[in-house]
């Protein structure tokens, strides 16, 4: 359980989910919206098993296909999970990334936090650099404001991606 109300998949296979999935997937169509961001990705880490990285790199590629069968034009996009980019087939199948925490942890309190280390923060930039150089889009979110904000936005502009500043609460548009 991420949060109240939202929770890992436990089998991304397994048919009823993915009877779910494209439920839901044809209401928001029918409901005429351009596209959706995909969240959990990254939830592929807690499996810990060798085939769950690619599992969940086939079930976005299976999303993808599913909703440009019926729009060509729906874009995709995936939250966080960066390093599966490097994966061509992965990346032709999306339209780009929304990347939480990158220079601020996710232990960032909407106004300041712990830096994202050097290493990580680099090695994240890398792989989302190399996505952007496949004319893909690149959106960064950072729960933190004022000085810090500044900070992160400077490294987000440097890099060509585009930045976004908000409480982790998601409960207040800044205008930026």
């Amino acid at each position: 359980l991420y949060w109240k109300g939202n929770y890992i998949i436990k089998n991304i296979n397994d048919p009823n989910w993915w009877k779910i999935t494209t439920d839901t997937l044809d209401n928001i169509i029918d409901k005429k919206f351009d596209g959706i961001l995909i969240g959990g990705v990254d939830s592929y880490l807690s499996e810990n098993k060798l085939d769950s990285r690619k599992k969940m790199i086939d079930y976005v590629i299976k999303v993808n296909d599913y909703v440009k069968k019926k729009n060509k034009n729906f874009i995709v996009f995936v939250q966080n999970s960066e390093e599966l980019t490097n994966d061509d087939s992965y990346s032709k199948s999306i339209n780009g990334i929304l990347k939480e925490d990158l220079v601020f942890t996710w232990k960032s309190n909407g106004n300041t936090g712990p830096k994202t280390p050097i290493t990580e923060l680099n090695k994240s930039i890398e792989y989302l650099k190399s996505f952007k150089m496949k004319n893909k889009t690149v959106f960064v979110v950072e729960y933190v404001s004022d000085d810090s904000w500044k900070y992160a936005k400077n490294i987000i502009d440097k890099n060509g991606f585009i930045g976004y500043s908000a409480p982790r609460e998601l409960n207040v548009l800044r205008i930026q």
